[in-house]
């Protein structure tokens, strides 16, 4: 293979499936060229700044369920709608951008599959999760929207939370250790 072939097949490795795609399906639309990736990307960005609020939403309805469930004395019937707010919360913080937001509740719904019984939930675990992703998504918003001191100090709240969720759980389960997210 020449110097020339191998150049060209280096530049081939790097161009990414995103650009082959786009490529592809790109289209003339009314003499100028469409490239339909480009103008999803676009809509997207411009609704960015919906997701914010979509999220504080979903923190809302975090806090009114945990509210109602300490409130009513921890109980199973209350812990159901708790379970369901932070499973949203996991889902649209890391789907939104919102990274660590999202981390910290799915440390809170880790814990909630690994101890469903509000019994045996300990209390202020529970407490400091709904805390954290509420100070989390306040102070430190989307992931490269704030200073980088503020989000090494989410990032080190999220790993307390899930190491001290992963030992609880080990000492409940007889030893075995659980399946650990990567920090």
């Amino acid at each position: 293979m020449s110097a020339k072939q191998a150049t060209a097949v280096a530049r081939d490795d790097r161009e990414t499936a995103d650009t082959r795609l786009s490529k592809k399906i790109s289209y003339r639309k009314g003499g100028d060229l469409f490239d339909p990736i480009a103008a999803a990307e676009k809509s997207m960005d411009n609704l960015s700044n919906q997701f914010g609020p979509w999220l504080e939403a979903e923190i809302a309805k975090l806090t009114a369920a945990w509210t109602a469930y300490t409130e009513a004395g921890r109980t199973d019937e209350h812990l159901k709608p708790l379970v369901n707010s932070a499973h949203e919360v996991k889902s649209l913080g890391g789907t939104l951008g919102f990274t660590r937001t999202g981390e910290a509740a799915a440390s809170l719904v880790r814990l909630f599959e690994y101890i469903p019984d509000s019994a045996r939930l300990p209390g202020r675990l529970v407490d400091q999760h709904v805390h954290a992703v509420r100070a989390i998504f306040h102070e430190i918003g989307r992931a490269g929207k704030r200073e980088a001191e503020k989000m090494a100090e989410a990032t080190n709240l999220v790993h307390e939370l899930v190491d001290a969720t992963n030992a609880l759980i080990l000492a409940r389960t007889g030893g075995k250790p659980p399946e650990t997210a990567e920090k």
